[in-house]
């Protein structure tokens, strides 16, 4: 594989783990390994589907400021709400997009917002 093929593999893998988290990233790419090289394209070729689990509009606001490096403190203040409810969202988040940190959640946020 060329070095500019090479680069664009692993930019591509780098943004499927920041969307779609480590765990999930990894499982990703194992199936798609089994797959035959016209399963492959086809796959290539079929449109997006949404996620199973989309986060919930609350959600979005509490891993977006979680992407501006707001504390867990000044999310609460921002959405005037209790910080044990953000921790909560933030365990949230964490399940539906099979992420395991705050960090990979920060990562997702800023993949989403270019």
């Amino acid at each position: 594989m060329s070095g500019t093929m090479t680069a664009f593999c692993e930019r591509v893998v780098d943004s499927l783990r920041a969307q779609a988290g480590r765990r999930a990233a990894d499982r990703l790419m194992a199936a798609g390994r089994r797959l035959s090289q016209d399963e492959l394209m086809t796959e290539a070729l079929a449109p997006p589907t949404p996620t199973d689990k989309p986060l919930s509009s609350r959600e979005l606001e509490v891993a977006e400021l979680a992407g501006q490096g707001l504390s867990n403190e000044q999310i609460a203040s921002t959405l005037v709400i209790s910080r044990r409810t953000v921790e909560t969202h933030l365990d949230h988040i964490r399940q539906k997009l099979d992420l395991t940190s705050r960090y990979e959640i920060v990562a997702w946020a800023l993949s989403r917002s270019g």
